[in-house]
């Protein structure tokens, strides 16, 4: 009897609760793609136009080996001091050849932003702007695809309930 009912269930609100889903997942999927796209954008643009240069320290180069795939990556850890005097601990993950070039204990060329020193870099920084467009892709896909479904169904359920109470 119970699987009657929810086979019931089912079939009679399979649009409206298929549409839902649908936009319930797509509107995080929106929400972050356009979070990511904005904030990517802000950077890049405090990264072109507020950038500030500093000769650090190299502390520790490293050498990290994924297990789940053959990629290796390469960190560097490093100090150095800001134009007001803060000093500034850091870690980037660099390409091979600049791995290679540089020694512990060895100068190293350092970009923060002024605002921010806490965000450095001695290699700029991907831009993860294509991240969020794929995820504000999906999620305008899945929102228009579910917010479609769910009205139409809901509109449809509206108007028979309407035919159904007139005599």
């Amino acid at each position: 009897m119970g699987n009657a009912r929810a086979s019931s269930f089912l079939e009679k609100y399979f649009w409206l609760v298929f549409g839902g889903v649908w936009l319930v997942v797509g509107v995080p999927f929106l929400a972050i793609g356009v979070g990511v796209i904005w904030s990517e954008s802000r950077l890049q643009r405090q990264i072109a136009t507020g950038a500030h240069m500093a000769t650090g320290r190299v502390l520790v180069k490293s050498r990290g080996d994924s297990s789940k795939s053959s990629s290796v990556t390469y960190h560097v850890s490093y100090r150095f001091q800001t134009t007001s005097g803060k000093k500034v601990y850091g870690e980037s993950e660099i390409a091979p050849e600049a791995f290679d070039q540089l020694v512990e204990q060895g100068p190293v060329v350092i970009r923060y932003l002024a605002d921010e020193p806490d965000f450095n870099w001695i290699q700029k920084p991907p831009d993860r702007q294509l991240l969020g467009w794929i995820f504000s892709l999906l999620g305008g896909v899945f929102t228009l695809l579910g917010g479609a479904v769910f009205l139409i169904e809901w509109r449809g359920r509206r108007k028979r309930r309407g035919k159904k109470k007139r005599p």
